[in-house]
């Protein structure tokens, strides 16, 4: 609204707001995979796929967004918010590890 963005301040209409508020939104805000070449049945396994956002927005836990890929390593994750990202994925992880900054230096 105005010149702030809401992504990163927030928007609080609670006292009553004069400017004009202006929406983007974009289709293309989503990640996709193809996969990987076919492997040996007996080890496919399922990974954790995470988008993490980039180091000044990591405390945005709403940024963050997982999935798990199939055993052909297939994947998609929508609703993606402007901003830089890594895109990782984990065989076996400990449920929401990845939010750790500590852990995240040792990737």
């Amino acid at each position: 609204m105005g010149d702030a963005d809401s992504l990163e301040s927030g928007l609080d209409t609670s006292q009553g707001a004069a400017g004009t508020l202006e929406k983007s939104q974009s289709a293309a805000a989503a990640a996709k995979s193809k996969g990987a070449p076919p492997i040996k049945a007996e080890t496919r396994v399922r990974s954790v796929v995470v988008l993490v956002p980039d180091a000044p927005r990591r405390e945005r836990l709403m940024l963050f967004k997982t999935t798990t890929a199939d055993t052909m390593g297939h994947f998609s994750i929508t609703g993606i918010a402007p901003g830089e990202y890594k895109l990782f994925a984990w065989e076996q992880i400990e449920e929401s590890a990845y939010q750790d900054p500590e852990f995240l230096k040792a990737v």
